[in-house]
């Protein structure tokens, strides 16, 4: 099955069948502990050993005078990319009214725009941020830090928000089909 073609059958069975608020059939939230601020912990966790240049700092680019440059401005052109993703996703969010926090109930579920891509554009918005940052360094340590954000999302908080998704609207199992954890075969 097509991207296109799973998507428009996603978009039927949710025309035939929408979640407001008043349809959900439960109130409680997903119940995931998110640890604090890990995103910047990770960040930092990179910066530290390339500031302190263990093992020369690691550098993508050996330096001189082009390489560097390219590096940091492909960060740079990556970073915009994530923040637009975020921007955008968060936008799918509001214009839903449905809350982002983990704290609330989901109030409807959200197919369009970077999610039809992506179940989870806001994460791989924020592991391709913390990526970008090690580009921007022109570090392979900053660029490496975004392997243990991506580990602890993909190993602890999707799996929970996906079984409560599951449990709140029974179209997610569908939309699972259609639509990839991350993007690609990921």
């Amino acid at each position: 099955m097509s991207r296109g073609s799973a998507a428009a059958g996603w978009e039927a069975a949710a025309a035939q069948s929408p979640r407001t608020p008043s349809a959900a059939s439960d109130d409680t939230a997903c119940q995931v502990d998110i640890f604090p601020n890990v995103d910047f912990i990770c960040l930092v966790a990179g910066a530290i050993p390339w500031y302190k240049e263990l093992a020369g700092g690691l550098p993508i680019a050996p330096l001189g005078r082009v390489g560097p440059a390219v590096v940091r401005a492909a960060g740079c052109a990556l970073l915009a990319g994530n923040l637009w993703l975020r921007m955008t996703s968060l936008d799918c969010f509001v214009e839903k009214k449905t809350p982002v926090a983990h704290h609330q109930a989901a109030r409807v579920m959200i197919t369009d725009g970077p999610f039809e891509y992506s179940r989870n554009p806001t994460y791989v918005s924020m592991v391709g941020a913390l990526g970008a940052f090690g580009l921007i360094m022109n570090s392979w340590w900053g660029v490496a830090s975004a392997a243990p954000l991506f580990a602890y999302l993909h190993f602890h908080v999707i799996p929970a928000e996906e079984a409560y998704m599951r449990n709140r609207f029974p179209e997610f199992a569908e939309y699972m089909q259609a639509a990839p954890r991350w993007l690609g075969p990921l």
